[in-house]
């Protein structure tokens, strides 16, 4: 059935009450036809038809009291495990799943994996729509993808500026930056052509495992971490974790009319801007997995108890008023005044209060209101709205004003942010920030540590150094009146000579043919400038390199096929050369399957997840063979077999299609949680002729990583 027909079938159907009822329900297998309880993604279309996607059963989607569902057997979909939904303006949904993406629209269905087009993996994590109705694509582990209807573009840590290719969410604001969670390297961010990144290094992120992110009207940023909840406002992230009841934070959206819902691990929380409400009993301590709104609704996936929503009265509440404008800075006892604006769905007159954060709040009246503050200090306003049914809107984003009586001095800059080493006679960057309690204007002055300090100016200065040293760089402010700071704590920069790069090396030389499973030799040469130590890096062009090593390196191919050698050359400063030219082997001969054993990191940590990943390449006709991966624990001599990790061997029987390649399926995914024993675990994989054990028709595999305990910061 064309989606044509579909969507006129669904917009064809009515709701299943005459009226909305404020408050909690659920689709469940029970009570409704959704393929599945475990809700894996969740996105609402501008008709309001709301789309769910599950663990294993495909894709679910409902208006009103009308089902249908979509799986690998009964439609286009090109996989039933969907891991991210998003709708554009145009009504096309993109459904990422583990295998790939499918697009649904009244065109019927399109399907993109990395063998038919730009996407650069196919395991899809997080899909968000631009205004533009760019679609922006996270993959598990190659980087953010954008498609724009007719063709794909790959931003990766090796082409741009983003700081991991293991991205875990994605959003887009009114205006179009974009912002990028990643599993292990905090938050990335494009606005145009450029990326600012930030981590729990150079900011206050609150960890670099970013699980959601929520985009504010106002223009605040909420970020879920593995670690807690913080806010990005203005230019500075503030943690908010006090307001949710648990830190692992998976799904955040603020809503049309400000309330901000944080899914969590153990339930639900909704923040109105001053107080919260937890709903970690209403929805049976659900673990969120993702959230949409939809016109009168937000709808929240859960691992185990189908689609949560959260319905308001059918008269809505007014939308999310602008944050309060007015003065920054103010003398006690003055009269002040603050301005705001929203709208009401319905159209009803709407009436204003606002929060002084004194103790007190207004009553109900106009836009603009006057308060006076009787006390010193900072204060942050805020204000909702209520429209004529009694209906209120979640409190804005807050303005902030600090009160004084007297100028007081600026705080201390933070340490200044700058490079940890340069060349002598190359230009360095620092820059730093501070904060003046009664709101003047900032200039900065920087003490370089070489007996010279900079003249008063901005809070980026640059730098020249003309000897080599360590030297303590520091920072001091001065407000418009004239009050200086004391200095800041000092950043390190060590200065060095330059140092020059090694020459291109040569064109790798060794056989130009051979056999699959044969170790061969090839050499190159390189000089440096400098006189330095030189290593080389042979990359044999079947996604395995030799490591840094010596000019001569050996390397036996898996598979058959013809395979580009190069080499690039690093000196003992890190100083590295250009690619060298290719060097082309033909290699021949009867291939045997492939198993290849991966992890997500060399060294895992207390609190890490370990994450295993298995792949499976035949590149003969089919054949079916038994899979054994064991695993060998620190200081014992016993082989645990997966995945009952008992010591009796446990095979695992599969039929390999031709030509055929499986993979990367993620086979094993635990959570640190306690002590397990320290040193290196090593998981061997073998394929076997079926019946036997050790009639292998592989190679052994080995995969080595290592457990360290706590992390040592």
């Amino acid at each position: 059935m064309r989606r044509m027909t579909i969507l006129a079938i669904l917009a064809g159907c009515i709701l299943s009450s005459s009226a909305f009822c404020q408050g909690w329900d659920s689709f469940t297998t029970a009570n409704s036809d959704i393929a599945s309880d475990s809700v894996s993604a969740v996105a609402v279309d501008v008709s309001d038809r709301i789309y769910i996607g599950t663990d294993d059963s495909g894709l679910s989607v409902v208006q009103g009291s009308e089902w249908l569902n979509f799986t690998t057997s009964n439609s286009s979909l090109i996989s039933n495990r969907i891991k991210a939904l998003a709708c554009d303006s145009s009504e096309r949904v993109f459904i990422g799943t583990d295998i790939g993406v499918s697009i649904f629209s009244d065109a019927g269905w399109q399907t993109f994996t990395t063998a038919n087009s730009g996407l650069s993996d196919n395991w899809i994590e997080a899909i968000a729509i631009a205004p533009d109705d760019v679609a922006w694509v996270g993959t598990h582990s190659g980087g953010l993808c954008s498609y724009d209807g007719a063709s794909w573009r790959q931003f990766r840590a090796g082409n741009s500026g983003i700081a991991s290719d293991r991205i875990s969410a994605v959003a887009v604001d009114d205006d179009g930056a974009v912002w990028v969670g990643t599993r292990d390297a905090g938050l990335s961010v494009k606005t145009g052509s450029a990326w600012t990144v930030y981590d729990t290094s150079n900011s206050r992120l609150l960890s670099n495992n970013v699980k959601s992110i929520g985009l504010c009207p106002s223009g605040a940023v909420w970020i879920g971490t593995s670690n807690g909840l913080c806010a990005y406002r203005d230019g500075v992230f503030q943690d908010e974790t006090s307001l949710v009841f648990d830190a692992d934070v998976r799904a955040v959206i603020v809503d049309d009319f400000g309330y901000r819902w944080f899914g969590l691990r153990t339930g639900v929380v909704r923040f109105d801007g001053r107080d919260t409400v937890d709903y970690d009993n209403e929805v049976s301590n659900a673990c969120a997995t993702s959230v949409a709104q939809g016109t009168s609704a937000v709808y929240l996936g859960s691992r185990e108890h189908g689609l949560l929503f959260y319905e308001y009265n059918e008269n809505l509440p007014p939308l999310m008023p602008q944050t309060p404008s007015g003065p920054t800075t103010g003398k006690t006892d003055a009269a002040l005044e603050f301005s705001t604006f929203t709208t009401d769905p319905e159209g009803d007159d709407v009436r204003y209060q606002f929060d002084w954060d004194d103790g007190s709040v207004s009553p109900w009246g106009p836009a603009t209101q006057s308060h006076a503050y009787t006390n010193l200090g900072p204060y942050t306003v805020i204000v909702r709205a209520r429209d004529e049914g009694d209906n209120v809107s979640a409190f804005s984003e807050a303005h902030t004003i600090t009160i004084t009586t007297a100028n007081r001095p600026p705080q201390a800059p933070t340490i200044p942010r700058g490079p940890e080493s340069a060349l002598v006679g190359e230009t360095v960057e620092f820059s730093t920030s501070s904060y003046d309690p009664d709101g003047d204007e900032l200039e900065f002055m920087f003490d370089w540590g070489d007996g010279n300090q900079s003249s008063w100016g901005a809070a980026t200065r640059t730098w020249i150094y003309h000897g080599e040293g360590t030297f303590s760089v520091k920072a001091r402010a001065r407000d418009d009146k004239g009050k200086a700071s004391t200095w800041s704590a000092a950043a390190s920069i060590r200065i060095e000579e330059p140092n020059s790069a090694p020459t291109r090396p040569e064109m790798p030389s060794g056989p130009s043919s051979g056999l699959v499973n044969t170790e061969y030799e090839f050499t190159t040469s390189s000089t440096d400038p400098d006189g330095d130590d030189v290593w080389f890096l042979f990359d044999w062009g079947d996604g395995e390199d030799s490591g840094w090593g010596p000019a001569t390196a050996s390397h036996a191919y898996k598979r058959t096929g013809t395979f580009d050698i190069c080499v690039l050359a690093e000196d003992e400063h890190g100083a590295q050369s250009n690619w060298s030219s290719y060097h082309s082997i033909e290699i021949s001969g009867t291939p045997k399957p492939i198993i290849e054993l991966g992890s997500t990191s060399s060294r895992y940590y207390l609190g890490d997840t370990i994450e295993l990943y298995g792949t499976l390449i035949n590149d003969l006709d089919e054949m079916t063979v038994d899979i054994y991966v064991a695993a060998l624990l620190p200081g014992s001599d016993t082989l645990l077999f997966y995945p009952t990790f008992s010591a009796d061997p446990f095979p695992i029987r599969v039929t390999l299609g031709a030509q055929s390649e499986f993979g990367p399926y993620v086979f094993l995914e635990y959570q640190i949680a306690s002590h397990i024993p320290l040193g290196d675990y090593i998981f061997y994989g073998a394929l076997v002729a079926p019946g036997t054990q050790f009639d292998f028709v592989s190679d052994l595999e080995i995969l080595i990583f290592s457990y360290a305990g706590e992390r040592q910061d």
